[in-house]
């Protein structure tokens, strides 16, 4: 039984030791990325030239400048691996969980329970993608009522929400 206790414990920590490389290894890659000097310093030119020109979904550059002022934690002009570690760890702690319900509330205007096209379209104006394209209401909308009935029902929202969050991962 001792033996069991003894192989069990340690299985856990080597699956701990496991989880935490994998987490250190995606932090060092990242950091790597950004470091294209490799002076173990992140510097604004270095931070802003590996970002591009990405846009919000307004369609208007986004401030990368801003950001790296957020990022560097003791405002010396440099980010360096403890300040990059940091900052990633506030990233998952204050990453929000999104409710799909609550979302899908604040769609459906007129509280049927159903978001219709005008709902949806309406939540949708002025917002673009990644590539600055203007995103299509009604073929976005046609791809989530699944059952074309014209409506969008919360188990259909539910799914397209599952579907987005895959595909990041």
């Amino acid at each position: 039984m001792t033996t069991l206790k003894i192989g069990i414990i340690t299985l856990a920590l080597i699956s701990a030791t496991a989880v935490s490389a994998q987490e250190s290894t995606k932090g060092d890659k990242a950091f790597t990325k950004l470091d294209s000097n490799a002076d173990d310093l992140i510097s604004k030119a270095e931070f802003i030239a590996n970002k591009g020109e990405k846009i919000n979904k307004k369609g208007e550059p986004k401030n990368f400048e801003k950001q790296f002022t957020k990022k560097d934690l003791n405002g010396d002009g440099n980010i360096d691996r403890s300040e990059f570690d940091e900052n990633l760890a506030k990233k998952a702690e204050n990453k929000p969980k999104k409710n799909p319900e609550k979302i899908f509330a604040k769609i459906d205007g007129n509280n049927d329970g159903r978001i219709n096209l005008e709902e949806f379209s309406s939540n949708k104006k002025d917002k673009v993608k990644k590539d600055g394209e203007p995103i299509d209401p009604a073929k976005k909308f046609n791809k989530i009522d699944s059952n074309n009935d014209g409506n969008i029902d919360i188990t259909e929202f539910k799914k397209s929400k599952e579907k987005k969050v895959k595909k990041v991962k």
